[in-house]
């Protein structure tokens, strides 16, 4: 039996600006598909390695690429023996590791899944990347689809009395919604040696927070690689007490198990893993996105 890993897939749901975004962003996918180029993104080079249509374009399936040209080398180690050899690349080579992706038109908004994998090409470089099609401009957007129980406590409450985010003090600059950075308008966070920094939005007096902005901060949330906790301030009925409920994981993920062949998970291996992830979450994102 082949040796197996288990893989997470992640949802995003897109966000095109401008005049009739949907044909834009096939226009965007059908010149990516053709590039054979590199952008730096984040720090590192990255590139589309494969992205074609399917199902006559209501889906598109895509492989992405990023080399590390910088940091720490792993060694080349052999069982038994106590010396261990430096890898040896040139400068325009490194580490590459590859992300499969898929993106779908079957819902009221374009949804992507992206494999999760460390060291490769994540959403927040994915878009960008992706975005350098789009005739040199800026605009395209993935925000986090939340799970089902996050929406449904949010769904459930009479009010929604309060929001508090909790995020690593080295996440701090970063915007987790449409307001000013986390903690960056006041002091940055290591000129007093913050470990964490929490912000609380809270209604006035008999008062709700708006539902659809609470669902686009808890979106954006998801995203946070630094992100510690997330608390709800709500009453479930007009005269009950006020309660807290902790929401510790936001965002859509579905994991499945992948095959290991010659220690290598192939694209066709990880493709299917993502698409069969989408079958797997379809009843939660058409109750989100209806059609």
């Amino acid at each position: 039996m082949p040796e197996k890993k288990d893989i997470s897939v992640d949802f995003y749901a897109v966000r095109f600006d401008g005049e009739e975004p949907i044909q834009a962003l096939h226009k965007l996918l059908s010149r990516a598909g053709r590039a054979d180029d590199e952008h730096k993104i984040l720090g590192d080079v990255c590139r589309i390695c494969d992205l074609s249509k399917k199902k006559n374009g209501e889906l598109w399936i895509g492989n992405a690429r990023r080399t590390h040209l910088n940091g720490p080398l792993p060694l080349r180690s052999r069982i038994g023996e106590s010396e261990a050899d430096r890898l040896d690349f040139d400068e325009d080579e490194g580490l590459g590791y590859e992300t499969a992706f898929a993106l779908s038109f079957a819902y009221q908004r374009p949804i992507i899944a992206i494999q999760r994998h460390r060291g490769g090409v994540a959403a927040r470089a994915l878009a960008p990347l992706l975005g350098k099609y789009h005739d040199g401009r800026d605009g395209l957007v993935f925000d986090r689809v939340l799970n089902a129980d996050a929406r449904d406590v949010i769904d459930s409450m009479h009010r929604v009395r309060g929001l508090t985010v909790t995020v690593a003090a080295a996440s701090a600059d970063s915007r987790i919604s449409d307001e000013e950075s986390v903690g960056g308008s006041i002091v940055k966070s290591e000129e007093i040696g913050a470990e964490t920094v929490e912000i609380t939005w809270k209604a006035g007096r008999g008062e709700s927070l708006e539902r659809k902005g609470v669902l686009g901060c808890l979106s954006s949330a998801a995203q946070k690689a630094g992100l510690r906790k997330v608390a709800i301030l709500g009453q479930y009925h007009e005269n009950s007490s006020e309660q807290v409920i902790n929401l510790l994981n936001l965002g859509l993920t579905y994991q499945l198990p992948a095959k290991i062949i010659d220690r290598e998970i192939s694209f066709e291996e990880r493709i299917k893993v993502v698409k069969k992830a989408f079958d797997k979450v379809n009843p939660v994102l058409l109750h989100q996105y209806p059609k």
